[in-house]
């Protein structure tokens, strides 16, 4: 084996390279104090087995190369003895015009090298270029050692695709995905948890878990962490997650633990839930609005029943008294005329309210002089004030007041507030109709002197067919006529309050848009 070795590949004695002085017992190749027990050049040989070594000169040419040189690249020692280096180089790459720059003027190099195989495939190499020092004191050879790292590149190329692909994923995820490691720092996180947490992937990846929620769940997910850490995984809904603005979400986070055999990380799938529980939420208050209306229509039709029946029997009563003689027969007139307008109220107020109530109510907005509908309005109210010994008072009001409404709506709504006013007033109680400008609104006022509203009372003041405790009283009604008030006011751009206590009065205000003079 030694001989075939002389035979194909050169010796390095052959290289006339300087063998420096050395001091006395200094022996490259002693051992345990016997000079001349190991060759040098099979030394060199036993420790290049496994390295690629070639020596060239200032030029590049080979002039030495190992079995190892020729084994990396596919070549026989004669296709490489005496030929440039260059034959083992790609004809691009910055790293080969750095190698051979190198060669040429004699300076230390270390990279990664790029080549080609005796087939024209690609060969990677960690490449180190070394100055040799000759015996003539010249600087002109060039030790090259080489290792093969091909398997090596390839694996980096299959991981960089690898991680590519494994990126691609994660930023199509529709949801947020954090990685955490087992202290709980992030160390990874795609396009949905930067748009989910407000923060941008660099500063997730220098955060805390616990900066992602607030301080008084911070203990929860630390128990989280430790229960996925045990049992492997964990999925967790109505989690809550802090923003960068401050604003907090509603999340479902999945949470498991990944092990591929190095270091553990725990991995956080969060799905955005808010919208979804604001639906839930809506849908829970449509159902309990579906149901109070229901028990609304059920009150409803008791009500009407009981308000239609009433005059009812009073116009068949009194019509059968009339069959019977002609002594009271205008007392039981007057009565059968008073049931039958009732009726017809409340027969107006139930087509009022269904109008609404569907959208079939048109609106006819324009401009409407304040103390005209206000002193028209009075003029109709008057006989039943005078009736209930009630003073009707309109206070003063400019002429140029012009408020945007419809007339018909706007009288319709006055006349319900007045009516109220004077029916539930004390005797010789006051009603008084007033109208402010406000910037660039009219406040009109209906106050009265009335026994008032409890507190409690006044949260049920605006419900359908709500009576407030007079269902059985003397004054009728359908409970009706704030609810289509309010709604009229609203339809017509403006607002319906009121304020009252008990004892002293009540005032009802409607806010409607002034219209500028000119």
């Amino acid at each position: 084996m030694r001989q075939a070795t002389s035979k194909h590949y050169p010796s390095l004695s052959s290289l006339a390279v300087r063998n420096e002085p050395r001091a006395e017992g200094d022996e490259w190749f002693a051992v345990a104090g016997r000079p001349g027990l190991l060759d040098p050049e099979l030394l060199l040989d036993a420790i290049s087995g496994h390295t690629s070594l070639l020596i060239t000169d200032r030029s590049g040419n080979i002039l030495y190369l190992n079995r190892r040189a020729c084994e990396l690249g596919g070549w026989r020692a004669a296709e490489l003895l005496g030929r440039s280096f260059r034959r083992l180089l790609p004809e691009d790459g910055g790293e080969t015009e750095q190698f051979w720059a190198s060669i040429v003027a004699g300076r230390p190099w270390r990279g990664e090298l790029r080549q080609r195989t005796s087939l024209g495939r690609e060969l990677w190499t960690d490449t180190a270029v070394t100055p040799l020092p000759q015996r003539d004191g010249e600087d002109g050879l060039r030790l090259i050692i080489q290792t093969g790292i091909t398997g090596l590149k390839r694996t980096e190329a299959a991981l960089r695709v690898s991680e590519q692909r494994h990126r691609a994923l994660l930023e199509q995820a529709n949801d947020a995905i954090l990685l955490v490691d087992m202290d709980g720092w992030l160390v990874e996180a795609n396009r949905r948890a930067e748009e989910l947490t407000g923060y941008g992937r660099a500063e997730l990846c220098n955060m805390h878990m616990q900066q992602l929620v607030p301080g008084n769940l911070r203990g929860a997910l630390l128990d989280l962490h430790q229960e996925v850490l045990e049992d492997g995984r964990k999925l967790l809904h109505g989690g809550v997650l802090l923003r960068r603005d401050g604003s907090l979400i509603q999340v479902d986070i999945s949470c498991s633990v990944i092990d591929g055999g190095g270091p553990r990380f725990i991995q956080g799938i969060l799905h955005d839930v808010t919208r979804r529980r604001r639906l839930e939420g809506e849908l829970v208050r449509a159902r309990v609005e579906a149901e109070r209306a229901g028990q609304a229509r059920m009150g409803f039709l008791s009500r009407v029943s009981h308000e239609l029946r009433t005059p009812l029997n009073a116009i068949l009563g009194f019509a059968q008294l009339l069959q019977e003689g002609r002594e009271s027969r205008r007392e039981n007139i007057s009565q059968i005329l008073e049931s039958g307008w009732q009726l017809l109220e409340l027969i107006e107020d139930l087509l009022n309210y269904s109008r609404i109530e569907t959208g079939a109510l048109r609106i006819e907005q324009g401009a409407v002089p304040a103390r005209e509908i206000l002193q028209e309005c009075r003029d109709l109210m008057e006989p039943l004030a005078r009736e209930r010994n009630v003073s009707l008072e309109l206070m003063p009001v400019p002429g140029h007041i012009m408020i945007r409404a419809d007339r018909e709506r706007l009288k319709e709504v006055l006349l319900s507030l007045g009516t109220n006013a004077i029916k539930y007033n004390r005797i010789n109680g006051s009603v008084s109709l007033s109208a402010v400008v406000e910037s660039n609104r009219v406040r009109i006022n209906v106050s009265d002197t009335g026994i008032g509203i409890r507190p409690e009372k006044m949260q049920l003041l605006f419900e359908p067919f709500e009576r407030l405790g007079q269902e059985d009283g003397s004054i009728r009604g359908s409970g009706l006529g704030l609810v289509i008030a309010r709604r009229l006011t609203e339809l017509m751009g403006g607002t319906l309050g009121v304020w009252s206590e008990p004892g002293v009065g009540t005032s009802f205000w409607l806010d409607l848009e002034l219209i500028p003079e000119g």
